[in-house]
């Protein structure tokens, strides 16, 4: 069996709770393996006739949200460098991936909103649109307390009949009707 050493890893981060909830799976990955952490934003940028600029307002507060997040990193000890880019809106997930492969990462860290499958497709997500163009893993994080954990499942066997068989016990749920 092989393990996942992780050298390069990127942190998506559009500065929002969520992307700084999946900012510790990274910094831990990153620790674990001595590897260089990257923390990419990309500031998407409306371009029109009579409007031009960054798509949210508060994009300055944003990034220097940002750099102080990977300053923190830089104090634990994490090799970590911030790398900030601009496109035009909807282009996120592109460039995330693009600096991923010319940086040779290893894994993407990103956070997900939580949306309902509906409104993803609808609305978008960078998350979700990574996992179909990334050159490598992606780790999507789902915010805090969005979903319940599930009941394990009893692995303990037990014989069945005469013949020998075997059936896992399951939660009543699963179980196939007799």
């Amino acid at each position: 069996m092989t393990t996942a050493t992780f050298r390069t890893i990127i942190w998506a981060t559009d500065g929002s709770n969520v992307a700084d909830h999946a900012m510790p799976f990274a910094r831990d990955l990153a620790k674990t393996d001595g590897a260089k952490l990257i923390a990419v934003h990309v500031d998407e940028l409306i371009a029109g006739k009579a409007l031009s600029g960054p798509l949210h307002g508060d994009e300055h507060d944003v990034q220097a949200q940002v750099r102080a997040n990977v300053q923190r990193l830089r104090d634990e000890g994490i090799d970590a460098e911030l790398v900030v880019t601009a496109v035009g809106v909807g282009g996120a997930a592109h460039a995330i991936a693009d600096i991923a492969r010319y940086r040779g990462a290893d894994v993407i860290v990103a956070g997900t909103r939580g949306q309902s499958a509906l409104r993803g497709l609808i609305v978008g997500s960078v998350t979700h649109r990574l996992l179909h163009i990334a050159p490598c893993a992606v780790l999507a994080v789902p915010p805090p307390g969005s979903a319940p954990a599930a009941e394990p499942i009893p692995t303990t066997d037990r014989t069945r009949g005469r013949r020998g068989r075997h059936e896992r016990t399951r939660p009543p749920s699963l179980r196939r009707p007799r």
